[in-house]
């Protein structure tokens, strides 16, 4: 027969062994959550680098048309052809000091400079 003692023993091993399935099954709960967190981070992830891929795949495919490479060669390297005059527009609200020393330079002479000497006058001739 039962006494209410080994009732009340019973009771609390079969009260501990619900909370271990519990917390068990909480746990396993959290990690399904947690990796379905983690693979909609990654298809996100997935998603902005395809239209990454796709641009520059787009970028890419752009390089093979020669008159795009050669307008992009001279908007962003400031290149011309050997023949080809440059006209330089100064702002008006520029300093007639600034004007004068860019007008200074002979065309020839500026002609005849390599590039490493025009960037480093660029950057450091009228930085005075």
């Amino acid at each position: 027969m039962l006494t209410p003692f080994r009732i009340k023993i019973i009771f609390i091993v079969a009260a501990l062994a619900i909370m271990v399935v519990a917390f068990s099954a909480a746990r396993v709960q959290y990690r399904v959550w947690a990796t379905k967190e983690r693979i909609r981070q990654l298809e996100a992830q997935i998603t902005a680098l395809e239209k990454d891929n796709a641009s520059i795949s787009g970028l890419i495919g752009s390089l093979d048309d020669p008159v795009r490479v050669e307008r992009e060669a001279r908007s962003r390297l400031n290149l011309r052809k050997q023949d080809e005059e440059v006209v330089v527009l100064i702002p008006q609200d520029a300093g007639e000091g600034q004007r004068e020393e860019r007008i200074e330079v002979s065309e020839a002479s500026e002609a005849e400079r390599s590039n490493f000497v025009k960037w480093w006058k660029k950057f450091f001739d009228d930085a005075k």
